[in-house]
């Protein structure tokens, strides 16, 4: 429509109103009813609850109050916030289908002189691939630590696996299952760290990475696969690697991952000595 056009109506309009004598109309629209304060109340007692709940106050209402937290874990966090904010953080992703390893661990095929845990022969595939890689900011050598994270009875325990490349999967077994937790900062410091959520029913974690950590592999708890199509069933964890993409390429981590999978896949490197390139059995 032309300016003109638009003129002469809006003109022709305001004509009409003046010559009716209209009046601007006051239009009132219903509110919906009010929900009763008792159903207000349920709904705010079914509300996800922050803290530890506490007692009841004169209406009815649960309190909630949050619990102190440590220095420890206050530390902790603050490294963890310092490390996100300085690290140019990246993430890559891997699911391992670990029936060879269970087998492994239950002794169905391979009988082993000492009970041996799913968490272990990860943990072992993991520094044994960290060696033997040629990518420079995951490659660990001889003298490195690696720190560990694990589920212990329905609890998180924690150790540093000194020397970690000269363990073999019984020296692992045997630190896990001896070993005292060790603070948090002390954890944050060691620049490779393995966390596993075996046991937990949380099939995945994504890691943080403190100021002077190159990587951490998490690995989820085992769930089941079932195939559409044989329906045949399998089960799998979910590697999660966070690392510095400062230092390490999204190739190399990739193909990092991938060599952690192939070793957990085919758990024969357990065989091997203290170090892989060791031809020598346990």
């Amino acid at each position: 429509m032309k300016r003109w056009a638009v003129d002469f109506f809006c003109r022709d309009v305001l004509k009409f109103i003046r010559d009716q004598q209209l009046k601007p109309a006051t239009l009132s629209v219903p509110l919906p009813p009010s929900q009763p304060a008792q159903s207000s109340t349920k709904q705010k007692s079914t509300a996800a609850p922050i803290g530890k709940p506490g007692p009841k106050n004169s209406r009815g209402q649960v309190k909630y109050f949050d619990l102190p937290v440590s220095a420890e874990a206050k530390n902790a966090a603050l490294r963890s916030l310092e490390g996100k904010a300085e690290i140019p953080h990246a993430y890559a992703y891997a699911n391992c289908t670990v029936d060879a390893a269970l087998d492994l661990v239950s002794g169905k095929k391979i009988r082993m002189p000492e009970r041996l845990t799913l968490t272990d022969v990860i943990i072992r595939a993991v520094t044994a691939t960290a060696q033997r890689t040629e990518i420079s900011g995951v490659k660990t050598d001889n003298n490195s630590d690696v720190a560990v994270q694990f589920y212990n009875e329905g609890l998180l325990s924690s150790c540093i696996l000194r020397k970690a490349n000269s363990l073999g999967i019984k020296d692992i077994a045997k630190k896990l299952k001896e070993t005292q937790n060790v603070e948090l900062t002390e954890l944050a410091r060691v620049p490779f760290r393995v966390v596993s959520l075996i046991g937990s029913k949380l099939d995945q974690i994504t890691e943080i990475l403190s100021p002077d950590q190159r990587w951490v592999v998490s690995i989820g708890d085992a769930m089941v696969r079932v195939d559409a199509q044989s329906k045949a069933s399998s089960k799998i964890v979910t590697l999660a690697l966070s690392y510095d993409a400062a230092l390490i390429s999204d190739e190399e981590a990739v193909r990092f991952l991938n060599d952690i999978k192939s070793s957990v896949e085919r758990p024969i490197f357990i065989l091997v000595g203290r170090s892989t390139d060791s031809t020598s059995t346990e």
